[in-house]
């Protein structure tokens, strides 16, 4: 964790470059983070390059970052940006809310429970929706993203508990021109509920004429099952089980 990784950066006398971009690092870890590369902090250390490409922090690192360029002006740190009441200084913030999202849908180690964020979008319908829809639609495609993400999406894309899925939909399309509807779902086959003959199985039905009586056999594999007599004008009716051969 960062909680870790922060005390034993400020002792590093060795380290030059670190990259922990793509990560889904808190703010306030990132702060933490940036805070233990100051002198104050880490007098010895030889850092030169910190990568935080994708992750974002807010506002309190200002002062660290400031420092940091002030007294070591080799070091370079990479930040996507920084939050301010929920609005980024400097790049656009739904670039990097969607380009995160597209990250965090890939991101399950399972296969089955990674979905293409691009798809998700395309998925949804054009109009202004609630919250609380657009939230829906997110549980409904099952795609994992983190509620932080959600909610910063849900804030650069709406206004007044709204989300403008039209808008989401077109800047996206901008950004990933590329991006295609989700595949069709394939049909499911319908299971034939009949129960099969079993294999050889045949049924033979014989009428005496003269009798007006009827005999049904059954016979598998060449055998005799069983014979069934009946007559057409008696609800008696008589079965003979027939024994199996060599018995």
């Amino acid at each position: 964790s960062i909680k870790k990784i922060a005390p034993a950066l400020a002792k590093n006398s060795h380290l030059e470059i670190l990259s922990l971009g793509s990560n889904p690092i808190p703010p306030e870890a990132v702060v933490l983070l940036i805070k233990s590369l100051t002198p104050e902090s880490a007098p010895f250390s030889q850092l030169r390059h910190l990568n935080l490409d994708n992750v974002w922090t807010n506002k309190e690192v200002v002062p660290f970052l400031e420092e940091i360029k002030r007294s070591r002006p080799l070091v370079t740190i990479k930040l996507e940006g920084i939050l301010s009441n929920y609005k980024l200084v400097g790049p656009d913030a739904r670039k990097i809310f969607l380009k995160r999202a597209n990250f965090e849908a890939m991101k399950p180690k399972k296969k089955k429970q990674r979905r293409d964020f691009g798809h998700f979008v395309m998925s949804l319908e054009d109009g202004v929706f609630s919250r609380e829809d657009f939230l829906k639609s997110v549980k409904k495609f099952k795609i994992k993203l983190s509620e932080s993400l959600l909610t910063e999406i849900m804030n650069v894309f709406g206004a007044e508990g709204q989300v403008d899925q039209t808008e989401l939909k077109k800047f996206y399309l901008k950004e990933y021109p590329d991006t295609q509807p989700p595949p069709p779902k394939p049909k499911k086959e319908k299971k034939d509920k009949k129960k099969k003959k079993k294999e050889g199985e045949v049924k033979e039905i014989e009428e005496n004429e003269k009798t007006g009586k009827k005999k049904v056999k059954l016979i598998e594999e060449g055998r005799i099952i069983f014979e069934l007599f009946f007559g057409l004008k008696s609800d008696i009716f008589q079965v003979r089980v027939m024994e199996p051969e060599g018995k």
